[in-house]
């Protein structure tokens, strides 16, 4: 997951993406998210961490299918070069 979002991240960055700093708080915070399951998943009853597990998927898959397709729309449009038949 850090080496993903580092990698997005600089692409974002050379792409001068608009709202880089939004994404990058949306990271901030699934690392949160993460950190939270951990203590969770070391401390919890079973029910509790697979709860929590199930909570922290769907925030993930969330930014995947709405933040990142958003950024990967963004990139496709800064790589077509002016030349392009696209």
């Amino acid at each position: 997951m850090r080496i993903n979002c580092r990698g997005e991240e600089e692409m974002m960055a050379s792409d001068k993406y608009p709202i880089i700093d939004g994404h990058r708080q949306d990271h901030a915070e699934l690392f949160r998210k993460l950190h939270t399951l951990e203590g969770v998943l070391l401390s919890a009853s079973s029910n509790t961490a697979l709860r929590e597990l199930q909570t922290f998927r769907q925030a993930f898959l969330n930014h995947i299918e709405h933040e990142d397709a958003r950024v990967a729309s963004w990139h496709r449009i800064q790589s077509i070069s002016p030349d392009s038949p696209d």
